[in-house]
């Protein structure tokens, strides 16, 4: 098999997610990497592959490569192998798990699925049709909640490694599952736990059932005799909002992290004065 071959053999495996020259070159093997760029210039001008730019990369898929129709459930894809022959790189500086790697390539195949949704279809005015179509949205999004929730664990790992030294992996407890969202011991028994918030308010200061879940899980950690509690949350305004009067001052002690921007704030004990911290501290 020529080098052109493997790169079209590679490219109609990726499918309509198509790959860049990089992810060609680490797949297919092929040297010098500069023969890469010379072969999909060439199929490209030959009108094998297409391409378009996205930064300063190209991404190219095989011409006529058809969106696969949505289904009531992702494909699955089970392994590293699969991801790199669908085109995804996986985040190899969080040091994911073989367990984190299988959830993550759910979500990943649940976006593909409703890409192809919404690429093969239109929403419509008529009620009943417009009613299939948003079904079939919310059928291929699944529990959105849990994905997120889990994602956001995801950057918990790096948190914890830096801070603490420890491994976190963020696929062993089920996502929606009773208890807290980190449980973490470290080697000389000191233990660790934390809540994750992915909820962003709906109106200044979190709407009434928000408010309510997340002094739950303030009180729930302040009442926890772990050395390190935290509350980990991935919007700004929910991170100023939590670190305000009205919520720190029901969970001495625990201390608010935005896995977003880096910020940290410690909601201060019964003496200490209620202040934000000025600026991001890197995680």
């Amino acid at each position: 098999m020529s080098n052109r071959e493997r790169v079209l053999e590679f490219l109609r495996n990726a499918g309509h997610a198509g790959a860049t020259n990089e992810q060609i070159l680490s797949h297919t093997g092929i040297r010098p990497h500069q023969q890469v760029f010379m072969i999909t210039r060439e199929l490209s001008r030959l009108g094998k592959i297409k391409g378009i730019q996205s930064g300063k990369e190209w991404r190219f898929w095989v011409s006529g490569t058809q969106t696969p129709v949505a289904r009531s459930e992702a494909p699955p894809l089970k392994s590293r192998a699969a991801a790199r022959q669908n085109g995804i790189a996986m985040p190899a500086q969080f040091n994911m798990t073989a367990a984190e790697d299988r959830y993550l390539l759910k979500i990943l195949a649940k976006d593909k699925v409703l890409r192809g949704l919404l690429e093969a279809n239109r929403p419509s005015s008529e009620p009943a049709e417009l009613l299939a179509y948003l079904t079939a949205v919310k059928n291929a999004l699944g529990n959105l909640n849990n994905d997120m929730s889990f994602v956001a664990s995801l950057l918990v790992k790096p948190f914890l490694r830096k801070r603490f030294g420890i491994a976190f992996d963020a696929a062993v407890k089920a996502q929606g599952a009773p208890g807290a969202d980190i449980e973490c011991i470290m080697p000389d028994g000191t233990r660790i736990i934390g809540e994750i918030k992915t909820t962003k308010p709906y109106q200044p200061g979190f709407g009434g059932a928000q408010k309510k879940e997340i002094r739950k899980d303030l009180l729930r950690l302040a009442g926890s005799t772990c050395a390190y509690r935290f509350m980990f949350v991935t919007d700004s305004e929910s991170y100023r909002t939590i670190c305000g009067k009205l919520f720190a001052a029901c969970a001495p002690g625990i201390e608010i992290v935005n896995l977003v921007t880096g910020e940290c704030f410690v909601c201060p004990r019964n003496s200490e004065s209620l202040q934000v911290s000025a600026g991001p501290t890197p995680i």
